[in-house]
């Protein structure tokens, strides 16, 4: 986290009440240590999806399909979610067939970089969310460009990663390419003339480039 955890105890208590659905995914996320999206991560991709209205959301890394729900119960949306963990994928598709999403919701099953160039040859995307290998995010961001017409809303996640990226933190000798990458990956947000990139220290950083 980039705030101060005590003042992140707090904004939760002052948040509104999320169903059961969410507290038991989020209890099956620690309890697994599987990563998902923090809940003030999820509340600013709610106000992001009223804000802007969304009709086809693209999800890079889908996990047990937390953040497809804040995305589902908050926009009217076709979504489109990849995840390459195929006991993930099982379980996700589950929990939407059991909460009737299945409807509006489409898991793809494979690596991002093999999934994404077929789905941009389908689909135009509004808004997109990056959550996936942190290391790929620079190709990701590259067929996503492809698919993505002018007013187009990215959200990348973990953007900071625990500090490693902004120095604040010392990467580890096997994080260190990782945290290059993501560097990298910033970097290329700022400077990309086709994007307007702002980041936000939320969760872990998010980047939101918004297409020119």
């Amino acid at each position: 986290m980039m705030i101060n955890e005590d003042l992140i105890k707090y904004m939760r208590t002052i948040q509104p009440a999320r169903t059961e659905t969410y507290t038991k995914l989020e209890e099956i996320a620690i309890a697994e240590k599987i990563p998902i999206i923090p809940e003030e991560t999820g509340y600013f991709l709610r106000l992001i999806c009223s804000l802007y209205k969304p009709q086809n959301i693209l999800e890079v890394g889908t996990a047990i399909g937390y953040s497809t729900l804040w995305f589902h119960d908050n926009s009217e949306a076709q979504i489109d979610t990849i995840e390459i963990d195929e006991d993930r994928v099982k379980r996700s598709r589950g929990l939407f067939a059991d909460l009737g999403y299945d409807k509006r919701v489409r898991v793809h099953h494979g690596d991002a970089n093999d999934i994404l160039p077929t789905l941009a040859k389908q689909y135009n995307f509004d808004l997109v969310f990056i959550d996936a290998a942190k290391g790929q995010y620079k190709k990701y961001f590259q067929e996503i460009d492809a698919m993505t017409d002018k007013g187009s809303i990215v959200i990348t996640d973990n953007v900071f990663f625990h500090g490693m990226v902004a120095g604040i933190k010392a990467p580890t000798k096997k994080l260190a390419p990782l945290v290059k990458k993501i560097q990298a990956y910033n970097h290329m947000l700022k400077n990309n003339d086709g994007w307007q990139t702002t980041f936000y220290s939320i969760g872990d950083g998010l980047s939101v480039s918004i297409k020119r």
